[in-house]
């Protein structure tokens, strides 16, 4: 059962959702992990992150600092 969503003109399927979902979790997990998380190769997730990305529904790559740690 996959659900496709767009998203103005981009069209996400439930693998770029899986994705997205992943990333969220831990932004740091490398291309291998999520290929091996997603069943899939790590050039066809590569492709899938960078299309994610140039749509601009992934913006940026974060760090959060705990400033009391410092």
């Amino acid at each position: 059962m996959t659900k496709n969503l767009r998203i103005r003109k981009t069209k996400l399927d439930n693998i770029d959702i899986r994705l997205i979902y992943a990333l969220t979790a831990d932004s740091r997990t490398s291309i291998a992990e999520l290929a091996r998380s997603l069943s899939m190769s790590a050039p066809s997730i590569s492709e899938r992150l960078q299309r994610v990305e140039e749509s601009g529904i992934l913006k940026c790559f974060t760090v959060e600092i705990e400033p009391k740690m410092l």
